[in-house]
């Protein structure tokens, strides 16, 4: 009996360096998975500690005191901070559905239709990820300004021609409608390219059937192709709210001289202007919270859904294109409208910009005023 106890006793002990052999063993053969997790948790644990850690001290970040909640309350009791967390959550969601539905039309357009000219439309969805977003909402000012912007001019000068009497505006791209505006044509390149994928997988036979069987186009695309897409419109969608939670460019041009403070913006004023970077910490630490929600309703919504939408397919596998008939050509001719907006038109307003000692309007008399004095600056600046 007490040599059977023992001999149980032994094998229930656990070897505390069998288990570090185990775990050394484990490693050696994960090289690759270790290294990355080493990798991440440098590059973001790391970050996410030391502003976790500083949110909850007095002091400054060089002779930081002890523990404290002050900064957290300063933060609630901040009357900018339920605005700025109000227009954070507006400016996300709408940016969000207005470039993703942008996104699916053209995916869709040069995927499932007979669209002439798709190799040219992939050409301009691409070219704007090559356009940085402050050049973007610089030339966007210079376009939509309230006084000098190019587009509000010719506006007015049409009215007048009409009968009418515009002073000022009409557009008013110092405002959150026109931060939405820009950055939801900036946000369509990289949900595109999603989007793209999801229907070029996309089983077409599911679509034939229900157009064989009397369905309308429009409404095969609403009943069959779209609750096809869904788990990459979800994902895109999630990727782009969370993308678009922490947008700075167009914000802090834009929304700053407005007067409208998104969360990115009021973290970033907090630190850089007033050089409280405990009180900064607070609200980045709220800001990493919500982004944590959005990654665990991605995850419950839709990783753990996604066989639902599975589909198997033969070795036939085709893709079914649409005849879009006499719309066409108007189909690529939104693929141009879209580059006009997104490149052709900031780019040159810009290209005027430089080559004028001070920004004035187009115009045959402004002709006169064009140099290349900035280009030399330019080139001759150490």
């Amino acid at each position: 009996m007490t040599t059977q106890a023992a001999g149980s006793a032994g094998r229930s002990f656990v070897n505390p360096r069998a288990g570090l052999v185990r775990l050394y063993d484990w490693v050696r053969s994960n090289l690759l998975v270790t290294a990355i997790t080493l990798v991440l948790l440098w590059v973001v644990g790391v970050p996410i500690i030391s502003v976790v850690n500083l949110s909850f001290r007095s002091g400054s970040v060089a002779f930081p005191g002890g523990a404290t909640l002050d900064n957290y309350r300063q933060a609630f009791a901040n009357p900018q901070f339920a605005p700025a967390v109000r227009n954070t959550l507006i400016y996300a969601a709408v940016v969000t559905v207005i470039s993703l539905a942008l996104a699916t039309l053209f995916a869709w357009l040069v995927e499932r239709t007979d669209m002439p000219g798709r190799n040219i439309a992939w050409i301009l969805m691409l070219l704007p990820l090559a356009m940085p977003g402050m050049l973007d909402s610089m030339a966007w000012i210079l376009m939509l300004s309230k006084h000098i912007g190019i587009l509000n001019i010719s506006t007015r000068w049409v009215a007048g021609e009409f009968g009418g009497h515009v002073t000022d505006g009409p557009f008013n791209i110092y405002s959150l409608p026109g931060m939405i505006f820009i950055e939801s044509l900036r946000g369509c390149s990289t949900l595109f390219l999603m989007m793209v994928a999801a229907f070029r997988m996309m089983d077409p036979s599911l679509e034939e059937a229900a157009a064989i069987s009397g369905g309308k186009t429009l409404r095969v695309l609403r009943k069959v192709t779209l609750p096809m897409a869904l788990p990459a419109l979800l994902a895109a969608a999630m990727y782009a709210f969370v993308g678009n939670l922490d947008s700075v460019e167009t914000p802090l041009l834009i929304g700053i001289p407005a007067g409208i403070f998104l969360l990115p913006t009021l973290i970033w004023f907090t630190a850089a202007q007033s050089g409280n970077y405990a009180l900064s910490g607070a609200y980045t630490v709220l800001f990493i919270a919500v982004t944590i929600v959005m990654v665990v309703i991605y995850y419950r919504v839709v990783l753990r859904k996604v066989g639902r939408f599975t589909s198997i397919t033969g070795k036939a596998y085709r893709p079914r294109r649409l005849q879009l008939g006499r719309w066409r050509w108007a189909a690529l001719g939104v693929f141009i409208l879209y580059f006009l907006l997104t490149i052709g038109a900031p780019v040159l307003v810009l290209i005027w910009a430089s080559l004028l000692p001070a920004y004035v309007v187009p115009s045959m008399n402004a002709l006169h005023h064009l140099t290349l004095a900035n280009y030399h600056e330019l080139i001759h600046t150490p």
